[in-house]
């Protein structure tokens, strides 16, 4: 199913030396996470360019509209939104997503599968209940913060949600450009990980907030 996806971007996030992208496509609000093969792996930098009218290409950000070429869609039991890019192949950008107009975007799941800050491998194979592996919601009360774990430093972010507290581990790759370390209400795309250790881990792969346009 060779083609393009119009999108907007709502995460680029960190991942084995390059991205993982994801956003939603802009006519039916669907979820649509960039992959580099059939397994799910990132994408490098050179195969997310973006290029606006006759200028340069240039990097791609959040917010972005884009037609992105995509050569066929490869769900994976945890992530069933994956679609696999045509690398080398520029995206077109068409203007940007407003901040005001993410309201239109957002999921309204009563919790991100559970209350864990993961999930084991083998509910999802019993269970087979991963509908979307990726959410964009509002949080209140967010927090970003960093602590150790055996000589390295790891990006957490703390926050409210439908009355529940969750504490996940953040790949947004702004987490140390951000002035504020609190903000009362923030919008946040959650993504389920890959396995790790048998485990799913649940992700901030983005941090939307109009903090001094880092977006």
């Amino acid at each position: 199913m060779a083609g393009e996806i119009p999108m907007v971007i709502l995460a680029k996030s960190l991942k084995h030396g390059g991205y993982c992208i994801a956003g939603k496509s802009l006519e039916q609000k669907i979820w649509v996470r960039l992959v580099g093969d059939e397994n799910g792996a990132a994408i490098l930098n050179e195969d997310c360019m973006v290029a606006f009218g006759s200028k340069r290409p240039y990097n791609s950000r959040i917010l972005q509209n884009v037609r992105v070429p995509i050569i066929k869609k490869a769900p994976l039991l945890n992530q069933p939104e994956n679609f696999i890019i045509d690398k080398g192949k520029i995206w077109i950008q068409s203007y940007k997503t407003k901040l005001t107009d993410l309201v239109y975007f957002l999921d309204f799941p009563n919790d991100l599968w559970g209350r864990e800050d993961f999930i084991f491998h083998s509910d999802i194979i019993s269970q087979n209940t991963i509908i979307q592996s990726l959410f964009l919601i509002q949080a209140k009360d967010v927090l970003l913060y960093s602590n150790n774990y055996k000589d390295k430093k790891r990006r957490r972010v703390k926050f409210l949600y439908n009355n529940i507290t969750y504490d996940f581990a953040c790949t947004d790759p702004n987490f140390d450009n951000f002035n504020n370390r609190y903000f009362n209400d923030a919008i946040l795309c959650i993504s389920l990980g890959e396995t790790y250790r048998e485990k799913h881990f649940k992700i901030v792969a983005s941090i939307i907030v109009d903090d001094n346009k880092i977006l």
